[in-house]
């Protein structure tokens, strides 16, 4: 029995040490406030976006807002503390009528994140595509929120799936533009993901999102198998005698 206790609690180290730790500002169940010196993303090369409209609808089905959203990913951001093969991700929403209290990202559960939102008008064009260029100028009113006591940047709970930034609804409305928003990860690969534009209604529109490498995944479930399997063999062998 008390073999079998010892490689249980081996195993469960196992999973611990294969799980992303500490190396995250923003890591899962946490809510931070926006650094205000935020660093805005440090050249690279954009490898993929997706933009379009998006139409926020209440419980009921009215039409809430409608307006316009656009998310890039990059690699090669110099800023990125996990290294120039990692992956940021940029999203900015513009408000054509109705407001915006809060903009969700996923999913980003399993990865290292780093999260921050800059004005437009701080990403530099030092990237295949320009930033500047691509980005409407923030408007004063749509900022994320900085007031002392607050922390507008959250991640939800173990394993940190969903990512999202407050706004003042109040001010972040028709005509307004969003800051951009940055999440900086340790993901290697993207594929689809969701985002959320929420007021007194929500838009569930498709944008990108970090995805885990096939063979990691493959080689751990291949590890976790082997150790799994003997644990067995030995409760097993210790029942037996």
């Amino acid at each position: 029995m008390k073999r079998w206790l010892i490689t249980m609690s081996a195993l469960a180290g196992l999973v611990a040490l294969a799980s992303p730790c500490g190396a995250a500002s923003l890591l899962p169940g946490t809510s931070i406030a926006n650094d205000a010196v935020a660093t805005a993303a440090g050249g690279g090369t954009v490898v993929g976006t997706v933009s379009g409209v998006y139409t926020q609808v209440d419980f009921f089905g009215n039409i809430t807002g409608t307006g316009l959203y656009t998310e890039y990913a990059i690699k090669g951001d110099a800023s990125n503390p996990n290294g120039l093969a990692a992956l940021d991700f940029l999203y900015q929403v513009s408000s054509l009528t109705g407001n915006v209290g809060k903009v969700t990202m996923g999913s980003y559960g399993g990865f290292l994140t780093n999260a921050s939102a800059v004005p437009a008008s701080a990403e530099v064009p030092g990237v295949t595509v320009p930033l500047l260029a691509v980005f409407t100028p923030t408007t004063a009113g749509a900022s994320v929120t900085t007031a002392a006591g607050t922390t507008p940047i959250h991640r939800t709970p173990d394993p940190g799936t969903t990512v999202s930034f407050d706004f003042n609804d109040a001010t972040f409305k028709a005509a307004g533009e969003s800051d951009v928003m940055i999440i900086r990860t340790d993901a290697l690969t993207f594929g689809l993901g969701t985002i959320s534009i929420i007021d007194g209604g929500t838009a569930n529109v498709l944008g990108l999102a970090p995805t885990p490498e096939p063979g990691t995944i493959v080689l751990f479930g291949g590890c976790l198998v082997g150790v799994t399997g003997a644990a067995v063999r030995r409760w097993r062998k210790g029942n037996a005698a």
